[in-house]
């Protein structure tokens, strides 16, 4: 498999800069093309049907995301400079499925915070669903602040820990 375009959807949390920094890793070994998007979902779930999309929120949710975005791309671009982004409105998981066909990704890199149980059921996870609608390869980076428990409930070691005690 030849990569040569990551996509990496971004939320601007702790765990989706970390799949950032696994993309830019991936993108350098393959020199692919990186792009970052951000996905700005309607505030029409939030509010009563009958209301019209309050236009002028949404526009300020979009500035201050291209703004963000903006700020990490310079600095992704700092490390690797075939990065760009993009600022998309829609329902999170079904744009970035979206985007990936359209703009040809060959991978997708995405974090998952890790929501197990009752949070997983009543938030989902937008990391499986774009699993599911992804056409290309999804690669799903777990969360820094959830390292993985063992069936004996003992937490798993994080890279770099293995030789410490």
């Amino acid at each position: 498999m030849q990569i040569k375009r990551i996509l990496v959807p971004t939320d601007f949390s702790r765990s989706s800069l970390k799949a950032v920094d696994y993309a830019v890793d991936l993108a350098k070994q393959n020199q692919a093309e990186l792009i970052l998007v951000h996905i700005i979902e309607p505030m029409s779930y939030a509010v009563p049907r009958y209301l019209p999309e309050p236009t002028a929120l949404l526009e300020e949710q979009r500035k201050r995301a291209q703004d963000a975005l903006d700020r990490l791309t310079e600095r992704v671009s700092a490390r690797y400079p075939r990065c760009r982004s993009e600022v998309h409105l829609g329902v999170v998981y079904q744009r970035i499925a979206e985007l990936a066909r359209t703009l040809k990704a060959d991978l997708i890199v995405i974090a998952t915070h890790g929501r197990t149980g009752l949070a997983h059921m009543l938030i989902g996870s937008v990391a499986e669903r774009v699993v599911r609608m992804a056409a290309c390869p999804v690669l799903t980076v777990r969360s820094p602040l959830h390292p993985a428990v063992s069936a004996t409930g003992r937490r798993g070691l994080r890279s770099g820990e293995a030789g410490r005690k």
